[in-house]
């Protein structure tokens, strides 16, 4: 869903990452948002900026319960997704949508 929101060529948003602090703490700074995906906007934005993303296979193993009804948790971050599109799009253009 990213990849088509977003344009991106990247296929993980939310697992595991490791970033180079000098390269990333100015976009870091920069997103302003309290939604559920300061994550991908993050990587989405380090992608933009041409910064070198690798991909590294790993597995994660977590046996904790969902604290979360999964058809809500991809009702929110649908709804965030495309908000955060929005945003994108209304600064390219100049004018707000919302």
């Amino acid at each position: 869903m990213t990849r088509l929101i977003f344009d991106v060529d990247f296929s993980d948003t939310t697992c595991v990452k490791a970033y180079r602090k000098s390269k990333v703490l100015d976009i870091m700074n920069r997103i302003s948002t309290s939604s559920s995906i300061y994550k991908t906007e993050l990587v989405v934005e380090v992608g933009r900026r041409g910064l070198k993303i690798v991909e590294v296979p790993v597995e994660v193993k977590d046996d904790r319960p969902s604290r979360e009804v999964l058809r809500k948790k991809i009702q929110r971050k649908l709804k965030d997704l495309l908000s955060a599109r929005l945003d994108r799009l209304s600064l390219f253009v100049g004018i707000p949508f919302f």
